[in-house]
């Protein structure tokens, strides 16, 4: 005769099935989501294939392919000028950002680009970014039209010039200067002479070519993607200012992110995703660059800035210099409500300085 099975191990066996089956069919009711990704770079540049699309693989690989990206390349949605408005109005999800297109927009956060503050590496930078936008409240309320998934910061800029050798200071006077506006490097170009002005990336090349520009700031992504070393080969390399960028997403969209998603997304961005986007944007691209050029049959004529020549710029422009970030800084601060407005300032410089000393290698 079979011997009855116990009540009791019966319901055990339906509750184990039971929840067996509720996780097999949340699993496969997980909900997915497709972002818009918009960018102005082209989709073979350097950064779009060594960057960009990894690091959209670490998302999906990350979130178990709950998060995905539908990039466009080439500024198709947005250009860079209308990048941030575009995502606060929701017109697109995530973007990479370079925030020097907005002055005022984050005048606090922009001590990072001082010339003369001496990073190790466009990774070294990012670091001491995120470090900054951690630990201040102030600098994080400029960001807050949007959400900051993390931020890279290229190595200093250097000058690259057609016609005329730029070796010291004295080499500025009268040239016409592509800069980045909103930035200290703008001054530093008038302070020496120069005439700063004003080209969007696309037509550096062009501008160069025609003798409109006599001389651009890049850096070597840069170089790479727009081609630059077909029409410029002299290069002045100095620890001039760095550029800050960063990647953002809409509030409805991050928003629309369930809060384990959005833990899991924020594992490749936050610091890790800052130091991996500088990393392999920036600093492993010089090689890869200067062999091309080389392959090209192009020259690179390249001049270091030396100590002596740099304690020269900073003896008698570093003061101005950073003199125009305290201005700004100070507005800024003040405009925010802060009731310590040169206190807050000094505090963020003064951070910045040794936070570049406690995380260098």
């Amino acid at each position: 005769m079979k011997k009855a099975i116990p009540v009791f191990l019966v319901v055990i066996l339906l509750s184990i099935f039971t929840l067996v089956f509720a996780v097999s069919s949340s699993a496969a009711e997980a909900k997915k989501y497709k972002f818009i990704f918009s960018t102005t770079l082209p989709s073979t540049g350097w950064q779009s294939v060594h960057t960009m699309m990894p690091w959209f693989e670490q998302v999906e690989k990350v979130t178990n392919g709950q998060i995905t990206f539908e990039p466009y390349w080439g500024g198709s949605l947005a250009k860079s000028r209308a990048v941030w408005d575009s995502l606060k109005n929701g017109m697109i999800d995530v973007s990479d950002v370079g925030f020097h297109y907005w002055p005022g927009l984050v005048d606090l956060h922009t001590v990072i680009t001082l010339p003369f503050l001496e990073y190790q590496s466009a990774e070294h930078e990012s670091i001491v970014n995120w470090k900054l936008y951690e630990q201040f409240p102030e600098i994080r309320k400029e960001y807050e039209d949007n959400k900051v998934l993390l931020f890279y910061t290229s190595t200093p800029f250097f000058f690259i010039s057609n016609k005329k050798q730029i070796k010291s200071m004295e080499d500025f006077k009268g040239l016409k200067v592509r800069v980045t506006g909103g930035e200290a490097l703008q001054y530093m170009v008038e302070l020496a002479g120069g005439i700063p002005t004003t080209v969007s990336g696309a037509e550096i090349y062009s501008a160069l070519e025609k003798g409109v520009i006599d001389a651009t700031v890049t850096n070597w992504d840069m170089l790479m993607i727009f081609r630059l070393y077909e029409v410029a080969k002299y290069y002045f390399v100095g620890p001039f200012n760095a550029g800050a960028r960063g990647l953002c997403m809409n509030w409805p969209s991050w928003n629309s992110l369930t809060p384990d998603l959005q833990e899991k997304l924020m594992s490749v961005c936050g610091m890790e995703g800052s130091r991996f986007w500088a990393r392999t944007t920036y600093d492993e691209s010089e090689g890869p660059v200067r062999e091309k050029v080389k392959s090209e049959g192009y020259q690179i004529i390249q001049t270091n800035a030396s100590p002596a020549e740099m304690k020269k710029w900073k003896d008698l422009y570093g003061e101005k210099l950073w003199g125009f970030w305290i201005k700004l800084a100070l507005k800024k601060a003040k405009a925010q409500g802060h009731p310590d407005p040169e206190g807050l300032v000094k505090k963020i410089l003064s951070t910045t300085q040794e936070l570049i000393k406690t995380t260098a290698k």
